[in-house]
């Protein structure tokens, strides 16, 4: 779903043994497949930024004298203030890098801290930044709301060491990390007022996500929607971030006019790309080796006219959200990602496989030209968006060691993609997921299957799993030492009830269920899975057991961990 709205408050801690832990970090310029510096860096949210290998290989702490750890200090985070109350903690992973933590709270309020004792270094209130201004927009609500998965950390690009943070109103912040004094604040996207080619949605401000490229300069930095039918035109944006201020450079859409105006914009978009795949649950559709009239028949009125009914659209797409999008500095290729279509559930006002909804694209910073495309969940009715982070690294396919891009999405599957071409290496389909037979994905390939309103169609109603929260919610990681890739996939099914989005009585902006129908569907439990990265095959697995009785508003839980092979 969306942005998310858990909340969570905890104290940030360090062990006694972690302080001097040998965390495996990568400069951003090494080359891959090789081990990088030894150091307690971790300067990404995912660490070894831009590759996100969200890895570390420490040997500090062992099975003999784990039981020996202590708490060396903890640090309390304060309440949120009266106007932030219910946005407490901190969400994403801190960064650490020379001795200094980096973390921002919900409430927007940067910290820096030395690890040693965990005493505050320098403190920032984005918060009061933003309403010190009483500028147009901090009246008309462009003040800074929500939480934050990812922030990030440059040691060169505009001089100096600095931490940047991008808040739900678009609002770009970097600040010098060693003192904590603002570097540069920039508004990416005015999403009140400016206006928007071929849109006729609305955004919202639900976690922007960015990447850097500290050696050329520039910052990749995406939208945010809504997951009802007044759903936006998402789009990824380019700055050249040497300049003050920052220059747009590009602007690329990832789906067509919200007014069924470019009913080519599907075939024109895998025109002009070197590559573009769809995914059917089993193999890869290369839309780019279809004749002329094969490809019109797959893609072409791709999205219909969105139930466009002469001011308002009722479906859009969005660029994902939460966790890293990888970065290969070398050739100044980014590797995105993108969120489900909306709304979500009934696909009714959405006909076609909704290119580029739920996919991984390889975009030019420089120019914005998508250079692979792969859609991971083709005429999504389930909410399968592909967020979280994207891994970037070497691995060993078929004898031949290449970049790989390594990315799970809430469908289920983890994939492998050759970085240069998209070419899907594997998908593993966990063998733990329970997957309903409306629950199966769609072929890109059939015309019925590309207007099916729902995933009971003809019914109303069922059990769905993976549930709109996913199978895979986090962020997988690897080990480049053992050509390792591990994830986290969940099973929670739930019961679902597809409701109207359009018609009288029913608002602009709905989602596609009923939730009052709702409630869980079959038992809920994780497994963890450590992956072959060059050939996708299962090496072991762990299963945590998280069963929950349902009852009303009443619910029970109890937890047991054992192995699965």
């Amino acid at each position: 779903m969306g942005g998310g709205n858990q909340r969570k408050r905890f104290f940030i801690t360090a062990a006694l043994s972690l302080l001097t832990a040998g965390l495996l970090s990568f400069s951003p310029f090494s080359v891959f497949g090789q081990a990088g510096t030894q150091s307690t860096d971790w300067a990404g949210v995912s660490g070894n930024y831009p590759f996100n290998f969200d890895y570390s290989s420490q040997t500090q702490i062992t099975p003999q004298n784990v039981q020996n750890l202590q708490i060396s200090w903890l640090y309390p985070v304060p309440p949120a203030p009266a106007y932030y109350k219910g946005d407490e903690g901190i969400v994403h992973t801190p960064i650490v890098v020379s001795g200094i933590s980096y973390a921002i709270t919900n409430y927007h309020l940067l910290l820096a801290q030395d690890i040693r004792d965990g005493k505050i270094i320098w403190q920032k209130d984005l918060g009061k930044l933003t309403f010190a201004n009483l500028d147009i927009g901090a009246i008309f609500g462009l003040s800074i709301t929500g939480h934050y998965h990812a922030i990030w950390y440059t040691s060169q690009v505009r001089g100096t060491p600095l931490v940047w943070i991008m808040a739900n109103n678009y609002t770009l912040f970097a600040f010098n990390a060693l003192t904590g004094d603002q570097n540069l604040r920039l508004n990416t996207f005015n999403y009140l007022t400016e206006k928007v080619p071929g849109n006729f949605g609305q955004y919202a401000t639900y976690t922007p996500q960015i990447v850097i490229d500290e050696r050329n300069g520039v910052l990749v930095a995406g939208t945010s929607v809504g997951e009802g039918t007044n759903a936006a035109r998402g789009f990824f944006l380019g700055y050249d971030i040497t300049q003050t201020p920052p220059k747009r450079l590009w602007q690329s859409f990832v789906i067509p006019p919200q007014d069924g105006s470019d009913p080519n914009w599907a075939v024109k978009s895998v025109n002009n790309m070197s590559y573009a795949y769809l995914f059917d649950g089993k193999s890869q559709v290369d839309l780019k080796a279809m004749s002329a009239s094969q490809l019109q028949t797959v893609v072409g009125g791709d999205w219909g006219n969105f139930g466009f009914n002469g001011t308002h659209s009722f479906a859009g797409a969005n660029t994902g959200w939460g966790g890293s999008w990888a970065l290969d500095p070398s050739t100044g290729i980014a590797y995105v990602a993108t969120a489900q279509p909306s709304p979500d559930w009934n696909a009714s006002t959405r006909p076609g496989p909704n290119l580029w909804s739920d996919s991984i694209l390889a975009l030019n910073e420089k120019t914005g030209k998508f250079v692979w495309g792969f859609q991971t969940t083709a005429h999504d009715l389930w909410d399968w968006d592909c967020s979280w982070s994207v891994i970037l690294g070497n691995a060993t396919v078929n004898g031949i060691t290449q970049k790989e891009v390594f990315k799970g999405c809430k469908n289920g599957y983890l994939y492998a993609f050759n970085a240069a071409t998209g070419h899907m290496d594997w998908a593993f389909n966990a063998p733990s997921i329970w997957r309903p037979s409306a629950s199966q994905l769609l072929n890109p390939l059939s015309v019925s299957d590309m207007h099916k309103q729902n995933q009971f169609s003809p019914a109303s109603s069922g059990i769905q799993n993976p549930t709109g929260s996913g199978a895979i919610e986090s962020d997988p990681a690897y080990d480049p030492g053992t050509n390792t890739v591990f994830v986290g996939i969940y099973n929670a099914p739930s019961k679902t009830k597809i409701a109207p989005i359009k018609g009288t009585g029913v608002a602009w902006g709905v989602i596609g269920q009923d939730f009052s129908g709702g409630g869980a569907g079959g038992p809920t439990n994780t497994t963890i899975w450590a992956v072959d990265a060059s050939s996708g095959k299962a090496r072991w697995s762990y299963f945590i057991r998280f069963q929950i009785h349902w009852s009303g508003h009443d619910h029970s839980a109890s937890s047991r961990g054992g192995r699965q092979r």
